[in-house]
């Protein structure tokens, strides 16, 4: 086969792509701290001064002072990982940068065991906005994808030497206390033992010590804040979905659509997987989801009818999206009943699993939440071109263009990221002309503010002076506009966004960090700047009123 190589030369093409990957991601390490990653800082800081209490520190996040048990639902093991680099915010990127790289090298290492050609594996893997976005996030999403994959190669390589299920069960443990969806690995790694080896296999008792770990943190978590942290997360995460008619349907086609655009590789390789003849099914299945796209809404806060009409540009891209998360499973399928292995068993439970997960029990949809499916899809198109003979220069421009738009993805989160601290930048003149300066929002919006001694709203006892000002961003969450007449509007900080592309704005229903602001993983379309409103109260401003 094709990709039966030395071992030499797949250590070449190995370190190739992990540098490779490493090129990719280095533009993007000057990238400030986005979305939740003040929330890993903050735990990470505590953990250094005080590593049994992690989560003893009260902040703001959801609009009202609360313990960071409360807010970050997360295990603390990459809160532990980042503690040493707590205070040095210029060298944190580089900790997700390192699991990347891991995560790469992992994938390759899959890839050959499953029978499918590494090099491309990987390419495709590392040509996803997915990748690219995820990458240069400080969030623990990279560090569980490194963890799953390579308890997987060692699960994989015990069946042939026991001595490697020591290995796969350390990286369970470590995904699990990453992140709770690394819960999902254990009947995964439990189903591919059983299809291997036709029986009870000692690889099984490698699933036992992550139990055991869980069991041990939700005790401990549950003496030291008043109730075990796993179960509390799992009680929110059910509670949070509102579990109304037709939830079901849009969780399903909005998980299909961020697998299939945080995922976009597979979408420029369509005409060379599918013959012409089988693409009128596709046809016919774009036409469906269309329809069900417009039945089936409104998304969250986001809908594809306004009051002027359908939002056709913006429709044609979910369909695009959502049957690329289409192929993907249809792919997965294929591959299973072409070659009816434990690998390809394993394939199918892993991208199901995950996008089960993903769109029925997480708080939100979120291409983050479907990251550890990248080694699936990676192997899965791997194994396609191989059966249908993908031509090299097909394949060459394929992976191209998805690399050119995983890039502009990241790019275009990055310049959310600059906007949110230009926009503390230029608040820090305000504060020779104002007394306090407060304001509502989060995310890195509010780490950088607070850096310059603004102070973020608490809706249940904040008071705010005359002589104050208040911030409310546009492109923000957890937001709430006082009435009119009780403000002065002073004006508008307007501060340049992406171009053309963004992966999180309501208006062009782009969601790639939570389906709360749209179906769509990234849009493409005219982008607005960030604003944030300038506001004088005309009256002392008492919450809650």
């Amino acid at each position: 086969m094709l990709f039966v190589r030395t071992g030499r030369v797949n250590n070449i093409f190995l370190g190739w792509l992990v540098g490779l990957a490493a090129l990719v991601l280095a533009p993007f390490l000057a990238k400030p701290l986005h979305m939740d990653a003040p929330l890993m800082v903050w735990a990470a800081r505590q953990v250094r001064q005080d590593p049994l209490h992690f989560y003893s520190v009260a902040v703001n996040w959801f609009g009202t002072v609360e313990g960071l048990d409360r807010i970050l639902r997360m295990p603390p093991l990459f809160a532990a990982v980042l503690s040493p680099l707590a205070y040095h915010e210029a060298l944190l990127p580089f900790i997700p940068l390192a699991f990347a790289l891991t995560a790469v090298a992992g994938i390759f290492v899959l890839a050959r065991l499953w029978g499918a050609d590494p090099l491309w594996a990987c390419l495709a893997a590392i040509a996803t906005p997915a990748f690219v976005v995820c990458g240069s996030l400080v969030m623990p999403d990279m560090a569980l994808l490194s963890f799953w994959v390579w308890a997987l190669v060692f699960q994989v390589k015990g069946h042939e030497r026991p001595a490697w299920w020591v290995a796969a069960t350390l990286c369970t443990t470590a995904a699990v206390l990453t992140k709770y969806s690394g819960l999902t690995l254990l009947p995964l790694m439990g189903l591919y033992s059983i299809a291997k080896d036709r029986r009870f296999s000692i690889g099984l008792l490698s699933l036992i010590l992550p139990l055991i770990a869980l069991a041990v943190y939700q005790q401990f978590t549950g003496s030291l804040y008043g109730e075990g942290l796993f179960s509390e997360s799992a009680r929110y995460a059910f509670g949070y979905q509102p579990h109304t008619a037709g939830w079901a349907m849009r969780k399903s086609l909005t998980a299909l659509s961020f697998a299939g655009g945080g995922f976009a590789v597979g979408v420029f390789f369509f005409p060379f997987l599918w013959p012409a003849k089988q693409r009128t099914p596709w046809a016919i299945g774009a036409a469906v989801v269309a329809v069900l796209a417009l039945v089936a809404g409104p998304f969250e806060s986001f809908s594809f009818s306004s009051r002027t009409g359908v939002r056709w540009g913006l429709l044609i891209q979910f369909v695009v999206s959502t049957m690329g998360g289409i192929q993907w499973v249809a792919l997965a399928f294929s591959e299973w009943q072409r070659r009816r292995n434990p690998a390809s068993l394993a394939v199918v439970a892993w991208l199901g699993g995950t996008m089960a997960f993903a769109a029925y029990f997480n708080w939100s949809v979120t291409v983050r939440s479907l990251l550890p499916a990248l080694p699936v899809i990676a192997i899965v198109l791997a194994w396609r071109m191989q059966s249908v003979g993908v031509p090299l220069r097909q394949r060459t421009g394929a992976i191209a263009v998805a690399a050119i738009l995983a890039l502009a993805a990241g790019w275009a989160d990055a310049r959310l990221a600059f906007a949110a601290r230009e926009t503390a930048r230029q608040t820090g003149s305000l504060k020779t002309t104002a007394e306090n300066i407060w304001f509502q929002g989060h995310w890195g919006f509010q780490y950088y503010l607070e850096k310059i001694g603004a102070k973020a709203v608490d809706y249940e006892r904040s008071v705010i002076l005359p002589a104050d000002r208040l911030l409310i961003p546009l492109n923000n969450i957890r937001v709430q506009f006082p009435p009119r007449d009780s403000v002065d509007h002073l004006g508008t900080l307007v501060v340049p966004g992406p171009w053309g592309l963004t992966v999180h704005h309501g208006e062009l229903g782009a969601g790639f960090h939570s389906d709360y602001w749209g179906p769509l993983p990234l849009a493409f379309g005219p982008v607005p700047p960030e604003k944030t409103l300038l506001l004088r109260p005309r009256s002392t401003l008492k919450y809650p009123s």
